[in-house]
Formats: structure tokens, sequence, C-alpha cells
């Protein structure tokens, strides 16, 4: 964080030195920014769970890797600037292709004494992102805007167990009508900030940094095997915490559109969480989730539509 105030210090001083640089963006007081975007993702999403509701025997009793999880995704971005009054709202939802998952149990503590261990397929699913974020213009002219925002996000996916997709059933790991998934729901509540810098009159680039508390909430189906009730097997319940970062680079095609390339890191994580799992022959059983967290990386190609408002 001190790294980003040290950027955007250099930004706004060398502003003074350079001049300034004619701003697509800033031209209006007013201006309406749609920016549809689409690219490809991959994610490792991790959970464990303890043998008890203190996080012993054995403190971790039970594992899921998704790693990785390959995605495409697609969205839109809604930005309004009104003077110093800053509004984003966005979408976002992702369609997996490819993934693989790892499953293991313990009976001893620290990972230890495995005694079982699937691996499967990840290669369907989705999720979706929606956000809306109110803010303030602390900078806002031709060559440099910076701002800060309130950021409320939603955000909810579902990762799947499944056979690969070239295994028949005479393969010796084909499991019969597995369709076992994991999803998750993930409303945030932060603070953010923007920065936006024109490196000439034909590029601009962008800087995006976030961080959240957050609710989680998930559950799972799991018909991997006959002890647990279906469709809902066991619910995850836990508060954490989420950080997003984002860099891009435009390109100025013309007075009202430009082209950019933009790398977004999604980290999330939940510790001393609930575990409450639904069987068929002992009711509900209560362990503890010590945590989930999830790392996404995108890479976006995104169009840009520059609509002043007079």
């Amino acid at each position: 964080m001190r790294q980003f105030f040290l950027i955007a210090f250099f930004l706004c001083f060398s502003t003074k030195i350079f001049g300034q640089v004619p701003s697509v963006e800033n031209e209006s007081p007013t201006t309406l920014i749609i920016q549809p975007k689409i690219g490809y993702s991959f994610s490792k999403t991790t959970f464990n769970i303890a043998g008890n509701e203190r996080g012993t025997s054995p403190n971790i009793l039970s594992e899921l890797i998704w790693d990785p999880t390959n995605q495409i995704d697609l969205g839109a971005d809604i930005r309004l600037a009104h003077r110093s009054f800053y509004l984003r709202t966005s979408l976002s939802v992702n369609s997996t292709f490819m993934g693989n998952v790892a499953d293991t149990d313990y009976d001893g503590d620290n990972r230890t004494l495995a005694y079982n261990q699937s691996h499967h397929s990840n290669h369907k699913g989705w999720g979706y992102s929606l956000c809306l974020q109110p803010g303030y213009f602390w900078v806002r002219n031709s060559t440099l805007s910076l701002a800060t925002y309130l950021s409320v996000d939603y955000s909810m996916k579902q990762l799947y167990l499944l056979n690969d997709k070239n295994w028949t059933a005479s393969h010796p790991n084909y499991i019969s009508n597995l369709n076992s998934y994991y999803k998750y729901r993930f409303p945030s509540y932060g603070l953010g900030i923007n920065l936006s810098y024109n490196l000439s009159t034909q590029w601009t680039m962008e800087v995006d940094m976030e961080g959240y508390r957050a609710n989680y909430n998930a559950y799972g189906h799991w018909n991997l095997r006959d002890l647990f009730e279906q469709p809902k097997s066991y619910e995850h319940q836990g508060i954490g915490t989420r950080l997003l970062s984002s860099l891009g680079l435009y390109y100025v095609l013309s007075t009202r559109t430009a082209v950019g390339l933009s790398y977004t890191f999604n980290h999330y994580s939940i510790q001393d969480g609930k575990d409450f799992a639904y069987t068929t022959t002992q009711g509900v059983l209560r362990t503890k989730l010590n945590d989930a967290n999830e790392s996404k990386h995108s890479f976006l190609l995104n169009l840009r539509y520059y609509l002043p408002l007079r």
C-alpha cells in the first residue's frame, strides 16, 4: 500500500513538471464510460476442516483443492464521472471449461496418515460478481485522476468434482453418476482507490486497489458417498477478508474510443469458520472450518467508449 501511494505522489508531481496531456475522459465535467470486457482467468480454491468444533482429532480431517480452475470471463463496467463525483458499477460472469480437483482425508494431525485420496475433473461450473462503487475525485484534470470509493460486491461461484471427460465406465477411477459441487456466496463491503494517468496523448495507465470485509456462506452437494444428505450435504460459514488489485494499459483509437489490456489479482481468505455436515445416519455433525481461500488471476481485453454529457 505504501508503494502505491509513492507511485501516486510521483505521478502528481510529474504533471507539474511535464505539463498537461489531453484526456478523452476528463475533457467534459460529466463523462459516461461504457466498457465491455472479455478474457481468461485461472484460480486456486481450497478449504479444509478439522475433526471437531475445537479444531482437533485431527486438526485437518478433510481438504479440497481446486487447482487450477480455468475460466472464460465476460463482463462490462459502467463509470460516471461528474465533476468530483465518481460512480462505477460492474458485472462479470465466468464459465469454467477445464480444471482439476483433489480430495484428501487424514487420520493424523498436520496432513499426516492420509487414508483417502481422489483426483477428479472440474470442467464445468460458473460464477458471477456484481459491484457498486460510489466515490469522490481528489484530483481530476487532463493528465491525472485520483478517486477513492466505497465498494459493495456480491460474488458467487460453483466448482465441481466430476469424472474426466475422457473416462468411460470401465475406467478404474470412474464413479457412476458423479456430479458433486461446491457453491459459495461472498457478499463483501470495503474501500478502494482508482488512479488513472495519461502517459501520452495515446496511452493511459490505470491502477485499482481494493480491500474488503466479507461474509462467507457455502454449501456442498456431495454424491461421492451415501453418508451425506442430498442435495445439501454440508454448509460453511465464516467471516474473512478480500483483496483486489488491478493494472490496465489503454490505447486511444479515436476521440471517443480506446482499447486496453488489464490484469487483476483477486484473493479472499476465511479463517476459523463453521462446518455443518448433514449425514443420513448421525444427523448434523458440527466441526471447524479451518480456512477457505481463493487466489484468482484474470487477463482481460477491454473496449472503452467515452460519452461526454454536457
